[in-house]
């Protein structure tokens, strides 16, 4: 039977609720004991003996910083003399409509970045999204160019409508895209400049296969997509 508890990861790229907390570790590696063994299951609620029920486990879930709290306290109990630093993150992950979030894969070559402006323009316009097009075509533009020309290839085209706008783009290169300072007479090196002007927020992540390079847009105000 599937949980019912909202799914929970350690790390999130765009996370949407988060919470961390921190706590003096005296190691860096925790040792760990032997598990006792098992007791007497706890009373049910309203059976003889049972006192006050704890916080449930789907309660403790759906609050970020109380599962922090739990996690953190199992690990590194109060009373341990301490001294190193420990930090815990946790996010909350949110799934999205299966129509909210569209995907291609792009041919090697230069004729990838039309193609995937194409896709863009086709996509945002189903979306009602006509107002981002011209800017997230200039987006996957810089982007898919990058791959075709300094990554390793065939690129892929990701678009996730949920909040914001949200373009990846994936390649199979390890290689780590910084922005360049290019002097007025180069005629490229201005690539990641243009992305972090043109778009909210942007980054990296790496995946099994590669990395992906994302960047983030705001909706237009009208634009409020069904929650998922």
């Amino acid at each position: 039977m599937r949980s019912r508890c909202p799914r929970v990861a350690i790390w999130c790229s765009t996370p949407t609720a988060w919470s961390s907390r921190r706590r003096s570790t005296s190691t860096r590696a925790w040792p760990v004991s032997p598990r006792p063994s098992p007791g007497p299951p706890p009373p049910r609620a309203g059976s003889p003996g049972a006192g006050s029920a704890p916080t449930s486990a789907p309660t403790t879930l759906r609050d970020p910083g109380r599962l922090c709290d739990a996690v953190v306290s199992a690990l590194v109990p109060e009373q341990a003399e301490t001294h190193d630093d420990a930090a815990l993150l946790i996010a909350r992950t949110r799934s999205m409509a299966p129509d909210r979030v569209v995907s291609w894969a792009l041919p090697d070559g230069p004729i990838s970045a039309a193609e995937a402006r194409h896709h863009v323009t086709e996509q945002l316009s189903a979306w009602h999204l006509d107002e981002l097009t011209m800017t997230t075509e200039l987006l996957v533009s810089e982007l898919v160019g990058n791959v075709v020309r300094h990554a390793k290839g065939p690129p892929r085209l990701r678009l996730l409508y949920g909040r914001t706008l949200i373009c990846e783009v994936s390649d199979r290169s390890l290689t780590t895209p910084r922005i360049r300072r290019a002097a007025e007479t180069d005629e490229g090196g201005r690539g990641l400049q243009l992305v972090a002007a043109l778009s909210d927020r942007w980054g990296m992540r790496f995946s099994a296969t590669g990395k992906c390079i994302w960047t983030e847009q705001a909706l237009p105000s009208p634009a409020h997509p069904a929650a998922a």
